[in-house]
């Protein structure tokens, strides 16, 4: 959606609707007290608007907001400057330029936007846990690289944390099919396991020369560049892990920007990472996981 197209909607007060109609709000509410189901009504003295409302006196005109029970429930804002928010979280418009464009305060913009990572982060941990990238035809380049180190005694001694990753070749410019996964080590163990669990077995699969690749001719087809030599096989120029590197590239840029480095955070930026990447429409595909 366009951000024109947003705006208009919302000037023409049509924003309840069209969330009823993607699933975000319900559209079915029932009494409280009788049961019954309540039916929409105009109210200006609504922040949003409109409200549901039990007609009976028995039930003393029970009212119910129209966001109850939705990812917009406990907000104080109208509901058009949440959408707002929704639509720039999704555009990465800056959260000082937002919060100064809706009126929104640090604290509204901090918990909306925590919430939505902890939403994109649950989605693309379902995604990754039943589904394979690559396929018959495919290439699918791996690698593993640095993300964080961690201080322990005051700073004499340093743990670096290992992200590992696949890309399907051809797919970076979006939308990106791969996946990206924290690891322990780098151990031929801890890569096989992961690397089965998240690629296709017909894939073709380009490497480096690290060690922990080993045993991963035994189980796929396999190509290699030496690193140390040359950044793509002179036998085979088919055979490199550019993608690979472009996005580790993209995704150091993106956690940079969030400051995103801290352990605690740093599942959470990578899967919103791979969340955007995987998207052709971001706002639409996050009105989806709404619901």
């Amino acid at each position: 959606m366009l951000r024109l197209d947003l705006e208009n909607m919302i000037r023409e007060g049509k924003h309840v609707e069209w969330l009823m109609n993607e699933g975000v709000l319900k559209r079915d509410v029932v009494c409280d007290i009788c049961g019954d189901n309540m039916k929409l009504h105009n109210q200006n003295s609504s922040a949003d608007g409109k409200v549901f409302g039990c007609g009976k006196l028995r039930c003393g005109r029970a009212r119910k907001s129209v966001r109850e029970g939705s990812f917009f429930w406990g907000y104080k804002q109208p509901l058009e400057k949440l959408i707002r928010f929704v639509y720039e979280w999704a555009e990465e418009t800056k959260q000082k330029k937002i919060c100064r464009e809706l009126g929104i305060c640090k604290k509204t913009a901090v918990s909306l936007s925590d919430r939505l990572r902890h939403i994109v982060y649950s989605h693309v941990q379902v995604v990754n846990s039943s589904n394979f990238i690559g396929g018959e035809g495919k290439v699918v380049e791996i690698d593993e690289t640095v993300v964080a180190r961690r201080k322990y005694n005051v700073g004499r001694r340093v743990k670096e944390q290992w992200l590992f990753g696949g890309i399907v070749r051809g797919t970076l410019g979006g939308p990106i099919e791969c996946f990206a996964e924290l690891v322990n080590d780098r151990t031929a163990k801890t890569l096989e396991e992961v690397v089965k669990a998240r690629v296709h077995p017909d894939s073709f699969i380009c490497k480096d020369g690290w060690r922990g690749y080993v045993r991963l001719g035994d189980l796929f087809k396999v190509g290699t560049v030496n690193h140390s030599k040359n950044f793509v096989n002179p036998e085979d120029r088919n055979v490199h892990t550019q993608s690979i590197e472009s996005m580790w590239n993209q995704l150091k840029t993106f956690l940079r920007e969030h400051k995103a480095f801290k352990r605690e955070k740093l599942e959470l930026y990578i899967n919103e990472f791979i969340f955007r990447k995987s998207c052709v429409e971001v706002f639409n595909n996050l009105i989806q996981l709404l619901k």
